[in-house]
């Protein structure tokens, strides 16, 4: 089961970098995925090519991305000029994950007892920051920005984890994170012409997309979630994490967002509930993918999913595409393919 929790750092599907990003910027011999059971967890793993990686862990953990982005694009449908809000998209995803956690509980039969309850309390209270943020910043911009800006989150922690977690990163990391920096200036600065959005956001005096500027922040505050995640694995259990992760979220969110909901039609509802079941089975197929996958290949298949949202994003919403997003992907890519390990002969 410590596959799984490999793959499930978090309730957004990002942070499944979480273990690749700390192996790699701290040297730490953590187990790989493919290594987890042999026992072998101070060997490090050989970066393999990508033609030499298991087709059944390529195939489950795209095909995950491909969950997590088509989530995106219905909590998106069921923002756009309806009375759901993002509030109510992500009360349903963590409902879906309360229910999940605590079947995991019920059958590993462990008992939800925490040693460092105060670092569970923060990355609980982070990660839900960093999906509202998230959902909010797709409900007011494009999928393929919000996907994008989003997922400069590994480049935060970068920055986070020193303070935090007392550990080093190599110095060449500056590169990535001044890669990552420039291409979300791009893609705010210019890019997605966002239909069916709000014109008078917030951020419109500065020449600034409201829902890019949340998409971005939620990166940081994934770089934070990520590193109390990496706290918290240091005393207690993942199954315990995970299950105080989604029930104080779904408590929080419930007291917050029930009062002021209104119960969307069916179709609208159909909606909400089937971006929360593409995230739970996003969940599944990564979680059997990263069976057969290292921790660094699964990292940068991963990463299609911004391939499938920009699809998506053209395809269904009809996003214009602009230079802008068009080099800040690339410059994006980039950093992520640099912070995965692969330009490094071995796993740190």
């Amino acid at each position: 089961m410590k596959t799984f929790f490999r793959s499930q750092c978090g309730n957004f599907p990002q942070l499944i970098y979480c273990d690749t990003i700390h192996a790699r910027m701290t040297g730490s011999r953590d187990e790989s995925p493919q290594s987890s059971g042999t026992g072998q967890a101070g060997k490090p793993e050989i970066l393999r090519p990508v033609t030499q990686l298991s087709l059944r862990g390529i195939l489950l953990v795209g095909l995950s991305a491909l969950f997590f982005a088509a989530a995106t694009v219905f909590a998106k449908l069921a923002t756009s000029g309806t009375p759901v809000r993002a509030m109510d998209v992500v009360f349903t995803r963590f409902l879906f994950g309360a229910v999940l956690a605590s079947g995991m509980l019920v059958v590993q039969k462990k008992k939800p007892r925490s040693i460092r309850f105060d670092w569970v309390l923060l990355r609980s209270l982070t990660n839900l920051g960093a999906v509202l943020l998230f959902f909010s910043g797709i409900e007011r911009t494009t999928i393929t920005n919000a996907n994008l800006l989003n997922m400069t989150y590994p480049i935060f922690v970068f920055l986070i984890s020193p303070f935090l977690n007392k550990e080093r990163s190599p110095w060449y990391y500056v590169i990535y994170l001044a890669a990552a920096l420039a291409g979300a200036r791009l893609v705010i600065g210019g890019g997605f012409i966002a239909g069916g959005t709000d014109p008078a956001a917030g951020a419109a005096a500065a020449g600034l997309n409201l829902g890019d500027v949340l998409a971005f922040l939620s990166a940081v505050v994934a770089g934070v979630a990520i590193a109390a995640l990496r706290q918290s694995r240091k005393y207690d259990d993942s199954f315990v994490i995970l299950f105080y992760q989604m029930i104080i979220g779904t408590v929080i969110l419930g007291a917050v967002a029930l009062p002021g909901m209104e119960i969307p039609g069916g179709r609208f509802l159909f909606l909400v509930a089937v971006s929360g079941l593409l995230g739970t089975l996003g969940q599944v197929a990564l979680t059997i993918g990263y069976r057969f996958i290292g921790a660094t290949g699964g990292a940068l298949v991963s990463s299609s999913r911004i391939i499938f949202a920009m699809v998506m994003g053209v395809l269904i919403f009809s996003d214009a595409f602009t230079w802008q997003v068009a080099g800040g992907s690339v410059l994006i890519l980039f950093a992520l393919v640099g912070v995965s390990g692969v330009f490094s002969k071995r796993e740190s």
